[in-house]
């Protein structure tokens, strides 16, 4: 009975031993991911190019050429080197062959060039199915260094660099990886963030990234997504009402009264025979344009849903898209036909066509359709009056150099911007220096 009871104490012991360790280890699984999350990756691919037939690169002294195999060659003097796609595949060099590749340029201490411009990191060729691609591995701080002179100017207060070097390394590291199809991670373009490399880096911009270094916006512990524009118009906008995406609580609209841009109020005015082209081209099955009429505004005013009516049908579109087809810098706009006379034209051509629309911020579209049918009235330009530019979600630049004027810091112009954020350092641990025991220093 005794030794029956300790086999039973042995074996609640080694269970218990067994589920400590059980959790231990998820814990440390648990610490791991945590951590992972919330370090700034080690670099960053950028694509600088694709589908080319060639390409050329200046290479410092010292620069080094190598493949998954190893170092292939260093060149002691600076170098102008072209790479092409030879007839089976590979990547090459004059009469040179790299082989499939990638091919990986070094230049410790040196600057590669691809044009006109200087990059910081290693320059990466790799081959695809149109072309050559040419990718840029760099560190995300310097990365950042040949983003914000190019996304804002250099010249604007120092809380709203900051503010934007932070909007850039968290929209960098959320949207890590949109390009993993092509091969890298972000493009260079407006599409993710403009990157021009080491020539348009200024002194301002990178004393921003280093007093920032490894600071991240989050919302609920993860990156946020930090949509950033140039200028609001006086008021940013709901996600959602954007691109109808799931709402965001840190990408809701706020008023922007403050804003101070040149894009505060613009107006734009297109033929109707060239906006008739460029809805032709993209929707040929609409026909002929008769008109457009507004659906539906978003919270700030800015159009969420549009349609245009043709000859041949009608369309419905959202306001992004309507920007992009017109070419708008933002559509946070009132819309008005004008309308003379022709004789040619058929008056039954305009049968239930609007005339005029009002110029009201907020009108939910009412066009004024009264006209005398015996009029030959055809329409002759659409005047375009708006506010300002970008899609308005996220941060306003100019708006943040505004705030930044009146004594904001950066953090109180993020947290403004993007309602209920943390704003948490994800540098790496840097490793302690090893303090040497008592007795074991020389002497």
């Amino acid at each position: 009975m005794e030794f029956a009871k300790a086999i039973g104490g042995v074996e609640r012991l080694f269970l218990r031993r067994i589920i400590l360790i059980i959790l231990l280890i998820f814990t440390c699984f648990r610490l791991a991911e945590g951590q992972a999350e919330h370090t700034i990756p080690a670099f960053v691919r950028i694509g600088l190019a694709e589908g080319q037939s060639s390409l050329t690169l200046i290479l410092p002294a010292g620069t080094a050429a190598g493949t998954a195999q190893g170092t292939i060659w260093r060149v002691e003097t600076a170098t102008t080197l072209i790479c092409t796609m030879g007839s089976d595949g590979s990547i090459v060099s004059g009469i040179f062959s790299y082989g499939p590749g990638p091919v990986r340029f070094d230049a410790p201490g040196g600057f590669l060039a691809w044009g006109l411009r200087r990059y910081r990191g290693d320059l990466v060729i790799k081959r695809g199915i149109k072309g050559l691609s040419l990718i840029n591995e760099v560190s995300v701080e310097d990365y950042l260094r040949g983003v914000l002179p190019a996304e804002i100017s250099p010249e604007w207060p120092p809380a709203a660099l900051m503010a934007m070097a932070m909007a850039a390394r968290t929209f960098s590291i959320d949207h890590l990886g949109v390009h993993q199809g092509e091969g890298y991670d972000l493009c260079s373009s407006v599409h993710c963030q403009v990157y021009a490399g080491v020539n348009l880096e200024a002194g301002t911009t990178n004393s921003a990234v280093i007093a920032t270094e490894g600071k991240v916006m989050t919302y609920q512990g993860r990156a946020i997504a930090a949509f950033y524009h140039a200028a609001s118009g006086g008021h940013t906008e709901d996600v959602n009402a954007v691109w109808g995406t799931a709402p965001q609580k840190y990408l809701s609209g706020v008023p922007d009264p403050n804003e101070k841009s040149p894009y505060s109020q613009w107006e734009t005015i297109l033929t109707w025979p060239d906006l008739q082209d460029s809805v032709e081209k993209k929707y040929p099955q609409l026909g002929r344009l008769l008109s457009m009429s507004i659906l539906e505004r978003a919270g700030s005013g800015r159009i969420k849903t549009i349609e245009l009516t043709g000859s041949l049908g009608r369309i419905k579109l959202g306001g992004e898209t309507f920007r992009f087809l017109l070419g708008l810098r933002s559509s946070l706009v009132d819309l008005a036909v004008e309308y003379g006379l022709t004789p040619n034209l058929n008056p039954q051509d305009l049968a239930g066509a609007p005339i005029m629309q009002t110029l009201a911020p907020t009108a939910e579209a009412p066009w004024f359709g009264i006209f005398d049918a015996e009029w030959n009235l055809t329409p002759v330009r659409l005047i375009i009056e708006g506010r300002g530019w970008g899609h308005g979600v996220g941060m306003s630049q100019w708006g943040a150099k505004s705030l930044a004027e009146q004594g904001y810091t950066w953090d109180m112009i993020l947290k403004y911007y993007y309602q209920g954020i943390e704003i948490e350092d994800w540098r790496p641990p840097r490793a302690s220096p090893t303090v040497p025991a008592p007795g074991d220093a020389a002497g």
